[in-house]
């Protein structure tokens, strides 16, 4: 019977330790729960307590990236520039990154990121220029690709001036 009564008096010991709850350890932090009864099967043994509680690791925050803004529609059609006075042609490209004159004519040249844009300026009637022919450039570029070239040179100008 002396076996009875210490296996009550375990049983008795578990029962109030389980009872009050975690008891805190040395750093305030609460201990691990007491195992469940002793008759229960054998489990791992829980780890020790930290020493000392952690910090939450500092790791960047992902953040989901946004959509792009759409870009504002432009008039990529390069023959836009036909008959265009050399001021409105300013106000839309900047001024050119080279000027020819060669004759009667002034050639205005852009360039792109992959283009470049020739505008031919003749002079007018009334002593001023014009513009008689254009041409946009771009090698191994589509046509599409083109003008999405223009129309970069555009919004970039836009960006500048606005």
């Amino acid at each position: 019977m002396t076996g009875g009564v210490r296996f009550g008096a375990a049983a008795l010991i578990l029962f109030a330790a389980a009872c009050a709850g975690p008891a805190p350890d040395q750093t305030g932090n609460q201990a691990p729960p007491p195992p469940q009864s002793a008759g229960s099967a054998a489990t791992a043994p829980a780890p020790p307590p930290d020493p000392a509680p952690r910090a939450a690791p500092s790791t960047p925050v992902a953040t989901a990236a946004l959509p792009a803004a759409p870009e504002p529609p432009v008039n990529d059609d390069p023959n836009q520039f036909l008959a265009q006075a050399p001021d409105l042609i300013a106000a839309a490209l900047g001024n050119p990154a080279l000027i020819r004159r060669d004759g009667p004519a002034e050639v205005w040249q852009y360039k792109g990121r992959g283009c470049v844009l020739d505008l031919f300026l003749y002079k007018t009637d009334g002593g001023g220029f014009a513009t008689r022919h254009v041409e946009l450039r771009g090698t191994g570029l589509s046509d599409s690709k083109r003008r999405d070239c223009l129309a970069d040179m555009l919004r970039d100008q836009a960006r500048r001036s606005g």
